[in-house]
Parts: structure tokens; sequence; C-alpha cells
């Protein structure tokens, strides 16, 4: 349920009140002549800046990431479909 506010009273007397209950998450309409002409809202908290290397040492990667597993090498000359780097391989 969204609160209307006729324009002239909404900047007289109760702005920063308006204001504090837009923050808070209520809808609030400021209207002229029962037409709306403003729709506050409370704004969203900045997201917080990706800082490089923040894992840095928490993270292992195996040697042989790189490395074809041997399974997978002898399922190639199965006559298996193989899906490699999107593309249909025929063994």
């Amino acid at each position: 349920m969204s609160t209307m506010v006729n324009v002239h009273d909404a900047k007289t007397t109760h702005l920063s009140r308006l204001v504090d209950r837009a923050g808070a998450g209520e809808e609030i309409v400021v209207a002229r002549a029962g037409r709306t002409i403003a729709h506050p809202v409370a704004l969203l908290p900045e997201a917080q800046r990706r800082v490089p290397g923040r894992l840095r040492g928490r993270i292992a990667i195996a040697d042989d990431f790189d490395s074809t597993p041997e399974w997978l090498v002898d399922r190639e000359t199965d006559g298996v479909d193989l899906l490699v780097d999107s593309h249909c391989v025929r063994g």
C-alpha cells in the first residue's frame, strides 16, 4: 500500500520524514492535483568493490589441471562420442 502526499505538504513540513520512510522501504507517492509527480525510493547500498588477490593462498589448483585424464584418452579410441571444446568428436 502506498502513501500519497500532496506536493505542498511534502515540501513545507514533511519532506525529511517522507524521505526517511522511503529510505526504510515504504512506498511514497508525491502528487499535485491528484496526479503523481514523484515517487521517492530507497537507494541500494553501494556494491563492495572487488579486491584482486583477496583469496591468494586460499585456493589451490592441481599440478595436472591442464592435462587430459587417462580415462578420457582411453574413451576416445572406443568409438564413443565425446563433447570436447563444444565440438562432437567421434573416437
